[in-house]
């Protein structure tokens, strides 16, 4: 492919001067730009997907077999694994959706370190 830019004397030269910089010349700086911004594009094309993927995937009906047979797997509900499995598979779509929402993202609170009390004599 071809291209033509028109470009003042100040743009070519300060194009020539970042090329030069990489160690390039004009034209394979461009190509190189043009490349970059391509595969660039190709990630944000994959990151999107994998972001639509993410929401739309399907959600486990509490009570249903495929929850009963996880948490007999992990032991029950007598164990931590077995609660923890049967609590993230019995949330709501509404709760799946405002979990997996970036925008509903709440970091955890800061961890209160306990100040030992100055010793008294």
């Amino acid at each position: 492919m071809t291209i033509t830019l028109e470009l003042s004397p100040d743009e070519e030269a300060r194009l020539r001067e970042k090329a030069a910089s990489h160690g390039q010349n004009v034209s394979d700086y461009l190509k190189s730009m043009a490349e970059r911004d391509a595969a660039d594009a190709e990630q944000d094309a994959f990151v999107a997907a994998q972001h639509r993927a993410m929401i739309e995937a399907p959600v486990f009906v509490p009570g249903s077999e495929v929850i009963e047979k996880a948490v007999r797997e992990a032991g029950g509900d007598y164990t931590p694994l077995g609660r923890g499995i049967r609590e993230m598979l019995s949330r709501t779509p509404e709760q799946v959706r405002e979990a997996r929402a970036p925008s509903g993202y709440r970091p955890p609170a800061p961890a209160r370190s306990r100040q030992a009390k100055p010793f008294s004599t």
